[in-house]
């Protein structure tokens, strides 16, 4: 937890990142990067490690015209939260 925020105020930006990434055309890392400020790797990290396998949910990648693109597909909860989808 980062110190001197609350964890309301956490909690309403993990939604939001959520919520980008809930969306059909998805979000790429370069768009998490300019909406949360992070690095690349720790974006990648929070897909992996909070969407994936915290939060269960079935994250789908695609590249298209170069750029991955990662969404949240129906079906919400993933069946293998911690192994990577094919």
């Amino acid at each position: 937890m980062a110190a001197g925020r609350p964890p309301i105020i956490q909690r309403e930006r993990m939604r939001n990142r959520r919520v980008c990434l809930r969306g059909s055309s998805g979000a790429s890392i370069a768009t998490v990067m300019r909406s949360t400020g992070w690095q690349p790797h720790t974006v990648r990290s929070f897909l992996a490690a909070v969407v994936r396998k915290k939060l269960g949910l079935h994250l789908e990648s695609e590249k298209t015209d170069g750029e991955r693109v990662y969404r949240i597909v129906a079906g919400n909860r993933s069946d293998s939260a911690g192994e990577p989808s094919a």
